[in-house]
């Protein structure tokens, strides 16, 4: 890779995981948790918009769509709590709430793979190299093999709405990237209390 892809990745990396305590009471983190799955959320729409045949959708389906996803963003909101907090939960726990947003995505989750691929590269640096180019070459893969769907796929309408759908994709891929890393990345254990 690069100096400049790798220093990409490292500075969005660095983004996904906080890498000390945060200073945010628990309900306070939620909330920011749910307004970004929100943010998420408007984007997954409009993003439905561009792949869509049937341009019409309900008020209460878009309605589910933004509460869905600000429950997507309150739960890795509460894994990152309780990584940043140190608390003594058991990391399968912390691992389950953070994989929860990409599950959700059911079989639609094979277009957001690079993202997981890429999490787990960034998350692990003591990989080896051989293992680290392989998931790196095939995240990349399976990103541009995606783009190009979107960009090439006969949808309605014109090359704009294929770029939209392309462009729009990108802030999703990002947004699982980051609940991906939560789930992938080592989990640092709280100290244990010496008894005795």
């Amino acid at each position: 890779m690069s100096i400049p892809g790798k220093r990409l990745l490292e500075r969005l990396s660095a983004l996904a995981v906080p890498s000390g305590r945060i200073h945010l009471t628990k309900p306070r983190c939620l909330v920011r948790g749910a307004l970004a799955g929100l943010g998420a959320g408007v984007v997954m729409r409009l993003w439905m918009r561009t792949i869509s045949d049937h341009h019409v959708f309900s008020v209460g389906g878009t309605l589910f769509i933004f509460l869905f996803f600000a429950g997507l963003g309150a739960a890795a909101a509460l894994a990152v709590w309780w990584r940043s907090a140190g608390e003594s939960r058991r990391p399968i726990l912390i691992r389950a709430v953070a994989s929860i947003p990409f599950a959700a995505f059911g079989p639609f989750m094979v277009l957001f793979l690079p993202g997981a691929l890429a999490a787990m590269v960034s998350g692990h640096p003591a990989w080896g190299q051989w293992r680290k180019r392989l998931l790196t070459g095939s995240a990349v893969a399976t990103f541009a093999l995606i783009e190009l769907f979107l960009l090439t796929a006969d949808v309605p309408g014109n090359a704009g709405v294929r770029i939209a759908s392309g462009l729009l994709y990108l802030p999703l891929a990002y947004a699982l990237f980051v609940t991906n890393r939560l789930a992938f990345d080592p989990i640092r254990q709280a100290p244990t209390p010496a008894t005795g």
